[in-house]
């Protein structure tokens, strides 16, 4: 059996985090190789006080720079074979409990796993954002990945770039992507979201679509980087406005 780690960054999370948590005490219970680790950037609401009351979770809460800088400092803390990021405010799916469990038995630590998943809209309406195989056409006409989706064998993961605020998750996609790794592309929905987060505001699109495209412009230069980022901001607007 190999060791899966689950890794969340929080910052004072409280109204969403304990749905977190309680999605992982089955399959932790269930496999001991699987940890769930919170990584808190010292909330001062009660997101420490509800993360001790889980047993099968460990919390290491210390300074960070975000939320990417909080999920390189959680992939460093112990070793692991795979790893797989459960934002604060997600929460695993029953057939993502046993899609983690089985990587944690017959993975393959040079696949990155990408499944899909479903953002909840405040009207309960639910997103569906499918995982496809991934091309370079699709990557230059703006399709991404669902990050939530995706878990990380240890020979093709990344740290994240900590500079970056919003499009961290993003840049760790291409960064994987052109070291060449293998994906594995499973139709599954193993997360389901929460509307919110930095990347939904309107000054987080802004800096997304100026992080996009200069992440793209490593790449592919810096003219095809805008027009894949400005595609990529056209895809979002409409699977989430009118579809």
């Amino acid at each position: 059996m190999y060791k899966l780690l689950i890794v969340t960054s929080a910052f004072n999370a409280e109204n969403t985090i304990n749905e977190t948590l309680k999605s992982t005490k089955i399959l932790c219970d269930k496999n001991s190789n699987i940890v769930h680790l919170v990584k808190d950037a010292l909330s001062n609401d009660k997101t420490i006080e509800i993360v001790k009351k889980y047993p099968h979770v460990k919390l290491v809460s210390s300074s960070d720079k975000g939320i990417f800088d909080g999920f390189n400092q959680g992939a460093l803390f112990t070793n692991w074979d795979f790893i797989y990021f459960l934002n604060a405010d997600d929460v695993l799916t029953k057939i993502g409990v046993e899609r983690l469990d089985w990587i944690s038995n017959y993975g393959d630590k040079n696949i990155v796993y990408c499944y899909s998943v479903v953002i909840v809209k405040g009207n309960q309406k639910k997103i569906f954002y499918n995982s496809k195989k991934i091309t370079l056409f699709k990557i230059l006409t703006g399709y991404m990945p669902p990050h939530p989706g995706m878990i990380t064998g240890k020979n093709a993961f990344l740290l994240f770039d900590a500079k970056l605020k919003v499009s961290g998750d993003y840049k760790f996609f291409l960064e994987i992507y052109h070291k060449k790794n293998k994906f594995y592309y499973g139709k599954d929905i193993i997360t389901e979201m929460k509307e919110g987060g930095n990347s939904q505001t309107f000054k987080g699109r802004i800096l997304s679509f100026k992080e996009d495209a200069e992440a793209l412009s490593i790449f592919y230069g810096k003219y095809a980087g805008n027009i894949a980022a400005l595609f990529k901001k056209i895809r979002g607007f409409v699977k989430w406005y009118l579809i």
